[in-house]
């Protein structure tokens, strides 16, 4: 089990080597930036025509920082359009949850919305202790939403040669 772990670890050390360059990206360039967030947004965002406001989802922190990061550095972003939730399991403290992605996204509390408990979780621990649930961040603007999905289906439909 041990010699197991061990070829695991090296494999995967192997990997993170092979593409540690991508975290040389120019994210700071306005077509990679707003590349990335479009991609990002056609994964984990709500689509147009269904949403008519951006929302974007996810409960991995480095993913909504990032995403955050990408749209207040390549649009003209109103602060005061953006909101947030947080939706978590029910044994876990919601205004914790709050202040723990109010560090994560700079968004001021008082943009928050109330945070929501699953009910279907109600019966159950929560296993993991690093979750800190899912952050939703919207932001209210249907072009913005809009033009960041495009960007991401035109991605595919480059990459995909048409479907």
């Amino acid at each position: 089990n041990r010699r197991r772990e061990k070829t695991s670890r090296k494999r995967k050390e192997k990997i993170r080597e092979k593409v540690r360059h991508f975290e040389r990206l120019p994210f700071q360039n306005p077509e990679i930036g707003r590349l990335i967030c479009g991609l990002l947004y056609l994964c984990e965002g709500g689509k147009y025509p269904f949403s008519r406001h951006l929302t974007f989802g996810n409960s991995d922190p480095g993913i909504i920082k990032l995403f955050i990061r990408l749209l207040r550095e390549h649009y003209n972003i109103d602060e005061n359009k953006i909101r947030c939730r947080i939706m978590h399991r029910w044994d876990q403290n919601g205004e914790e949850l709050k202040n723990f992605w109010r560090r994560v996204t700079q968004i001021p509390i008082n943009r928050f919305y109330k945070s929501y408990a699953d009910k279907r979780t109600r019966n159950s621990v929560t296993k993991k202790r690093d979750y800190k649930g899912i952050c939703a961040i919207y932001y209210f603007d249907t072009s913005l939403q809009f033009e960041l999905q495009s960007i991401g289906e035109a991605v595919i439909n480059g990459g995909a040669g048409g479907i």
